[in-house]
């Protein structure tokens, strides 16, 4: 297999060797390998690669060929089995094909049917029938399709005859290596050779060296076992998995024991043939010895369900057929307990355990069975070689309808159950519930009444019909009546009145002469014959601290936002909350509303004030700002009406006031009040004024004068006197702020 494996180009100068033909006296030719040779470190791994690389490229055209070449191929052996003849013909035939691609050749066929004259005509290489082959270590009779173990008879290492004496030492290295030549992949001789497992242990607890002679105990017990193991020579069992005449699917059956000693598990496979019949068959066992730190009995037997579980997910894993069921039986009642139970409820190694085995099978797979029907109790005890026909063959009530069966038991071992039980320390903190809703977690009184009345209206609907006769109600549909609101209010009327009643008795609240009408608690008091309703004259008497007395200030609060006291008013009204004041202004307070409305508006930040108005030791009119203001009629003569304006001279230091009149608009008529305004206040240095763009409305006609007037004309008159003259910006009327005040 290796030589058809090539080895890239790149790579062969690292495969050089030396070679001259055995002269001596010649120079020494250089060689490169060019295939894969055997004693290379990666040629197995090599080998396999190209081998699943030639199934892969061969998949397209020979699909079941390539699946056989990946899944049943070891090492260089293919093991696989097909139900016909007719089957394993074409099987051949397109192995051989996809192979070839590859460059390969398989070396001969080998069949427990007789095959070589179908193949003739297909150049395939179809050895003569042998009675026995050696396939993966067990030895296989062609003839009658089994498999069977080949012990030597010299099993007994310096085993002496009879009559001679020998002096060669038994030691554990020696024993181990006989016990290793026992090849058994399947497990059938498990039952067997757990008793050398077994042995094995002992040997380890009395702290032998590999080579130091064992006493003369030890070393009687096993030539003992040497003995049995080789009658174990010639034991053969089935290899075949499908009986003739198998209909429907086939059923495993898993049983598992243990010992103080070992434990393991054993697999049958059971079929239903066409006679109504049943058919049985050994698949696999496996064994374990126990561990040396000392496990109860109970967990012995929970590792071997373990093993059981396991062994199931390898099988179904590894095999192609089509199984319907597994069946999983044991005969500890605590096993079946555990299983039947929650994993976390026990000790960690138990609930782990438990947890793996419910998480590969359903525990209604699990069974009870007897100690004396349960075949892996051999293999947890070990047993002799003509003992293991019970292994073979399995107990006979599987090949009984499962009515016949033995029954499951449903009752275990409390008192051991018990024992692996983790230990919890809970603590409980008993909350009474009132009622199934919850007014903490509403927002609305509106919404919490509306919520409780369909609730109320749902209980009594379904009261309703439960019932039968004339006992039977009315469904209630459609929107909600006020009488189921006001059921609904006075509901919570009652559970928020609940704390009060202790508080009455102990003679609280006397000033508000309280008493009971229909489990309502109200206020009395002196106007019982007024004229205003019931409600208003005796209000409900309400906790400050329930939710139900906060809802209700909430929603009347919410109708108008109104201030503390008028809402205090509103909501006794008809309900007499107590410390109803500091209720409200909390409430008004959190409003979000009401802090929106009631927000102070941000004050413009005043800009500093000109260098004009800060002046000190400076005379009055310095700094005079002028506005005008008007018009007044003026009566002129006996008939003549006429407008005048006033005048407004301020100092901007001192806030000195000069009134004067003006007969027109004109610039000439305001250079006149001008000059006396001079004549009378003296001479200012910066006269500031606006330029009439800031007047609006009644004063319209300021702003036409104003626009008349000569700029030009009022400067030079300034600059003749010595005077500045200073225009604010249009639409900025605060420049100007001094004088417009006082207007």
């Amino acid at each position: 297999m290796y030589h058809r494996v090539l080895i890239p180009e790149s790579d062969q100068h690292v495969h050089r060797y030396l070679w001259r033909g055995l002269d001596s006296e010649r120079e020494s030719d250089v060689y490169v390998k060019t295939v894969v040779t055997f004693g290379d470190k990666p040629a197995a791994a090599m080998a396999q690669i190209a081998l699943r690389r030639t199934a892969v490229e061969g998949e397209s055209q020979h699909p079941k060929a390539a699946e056989v070449l990946k899944r049943d191929t070891y090492m260089d052996d293919i093991c696989t089995s097909v139900r016909t003849s007719e089957e394993a013909k074409d099987l051949v035939k397109d192995i051989d094909e996809v192979l070839a691609d590859g460059g390969f050749k398989v070396k001969g066929w080998q069949s427990n049917e007789q095959l070589k004259d179908e193949t003739s005509q297909m150049k395939t290489n179809v050895l003569e029938d042998l009675s026995e082959e050696k396939v993966l270590g067990m030895v296989w009779n062609q003839n009658t399709d089994e498999f069977s173990y080949r012990v030597k008879r010299s099993m007994i290492p310096d085993l002496p005859d009879e009559q001679k004496d020998t002096t060669s030492k038994w030691t554990k290295r020696r024993i181990l290596s006989q016990i290793a030549k026992i090849f058994d992949p399947i497990g059938f001789a498990s039952a067997l050779l757990v008793k050398a497992k077994i042995g094995m242990q002992r040997l380890w607890q009395l702290g032998l060296d590999w080579d130091e002679e064992l006493p003369s105990r030890e070393k009687a017990e096993w030539v003992k076992l040497f003995r049995e193991m080789e009658n174990l020579d010639g034991v053969s069992f089935q290899r075949c998995l499908t009986p003739p005449g198998a209909m429907r699917r086939p059923t495993l059956c898993v049983f598992c024991d243990a010992s103080e000693e070992a434990f393991g598990a054993c697999v049958y496979i059971r079929w239903e043939l066409e006679d109504g019949s049943y058919d049985v068959r050994f698949v696999t066992a496996k064994s374990r010895v126990a561990p040396l730190k000392k496990l109860t009995l109970p967990r012995l037997e929970l590792q071997a369900a373990v093993v059981a579980v396991r062994l199931d997910a390898t099988i179904r894993d590894e095999t192609t057929l089509e199984l319907r069921e597994t069946v999983f039986m044991t005969d500890s009642k605590i096993v079946l307990g555990w299983v039947r139970s929650q994993a976390r409820s026990f000790k960690p190694f138990v609930s782990a355990r438990v947890g793996e085995i419910q998480s590969k099978s359903n525990p209604q797979q699990w069974r009870h069975v007897s100690g004396a029907e349960n075949p892996a109790d051999d293999i947890s005890r070990g047993v002799t070689v003509e003992k293991l026909e019970r292994c073979r063959c399995g107990p006979q009530f599987l090949r009984s309808p499962e009515e016949e069966w033995p029954q499951s038991e449903t009752k275990s071992e409390i008192s051991s159950m018990d024992s692996e039980r983790r230990k919890v320390q809970q603590v409980s903190n008993v909350v009474l519930a009132s009622d199934s809703i919850d007014c903490e977690r509403v927002s609305s009184w509106r919404k919490l009444v509306r919520v409780t009345a369909y609730v109320r209206r749902f209980t009594h609907n379904m009261k309703a019909r439960v019932r039968s006769g004339d006992e039977r109600g009315k469904v209630t549909a459609g929107p909600l009546t006020a009488a189921e609101l006001g059921d609904a209010e006075t509901y919570w009327v009652r559970e928020a009145q609940k704390p009060l009643h202790d508080r009455l008795k102990k003679g609280e609240f006397k000033t508000l002469t309280p008493y009971i009408e229909n489990g309502i608690i109200r206020v009395g008091g002196r106007v019982g014959e007024g004229v205003i309703s019931y409600d208003s004259r005796h209000p409900v008497l309400l906790p400050h601290q329930h939710r139900i007395s906060t809802l209700i200030t909430k929603h009347v609060h919410e109708l108008g936002h109104d201030g503390v006291a008028t809402m205090a008013a509103k909501v006794r009204s008809n309900y007499w909350v107590i410390g109803i004041h500091r209720l409200a202004k909390t409430i008004k307070h959190r409003c979000v509303m009401c802090r929106k409305m009631q927000h102070k508006v941000e004050s413009q930040f005043m800009a500093e004030l000109p260098e004009i108005r800060m002046t000190p030791f400076s005379p009055p009119f310095l700094y005079t700002s002028c506005d005008y203001f008007g018009p007044y009629s003026v009566k002129v003569g006996r008939n003549k009406v006429a407008k005048h304006y006033g005048v407004i001279f301020t100092c901007l230091n001192t806030r000195a006031v000069h009134l004067d009149l003006a007969v027109d608009v004109s610039t000439m008529e305001f250079l006149q009040v001008l000059r006396r305004f001079f004549a009378f206040r003296g001479q200012p240095k910066v006269i500031l004024s606006d330029n009439g763009t800031q007047f609006v409305g009644a004063v319209r006609e300021l702003r036409e004068m104003v626009k008349g007037w000569d700029s030009d004309l009022l400067r030079e008159f300034c600059a003749e006197k010595g005077v500045e003259w200073r225009f604010t910006t249009p639409s900025a009327p605060h420049q100007n702020g001094c004088a417009e005040a006082l207007v």
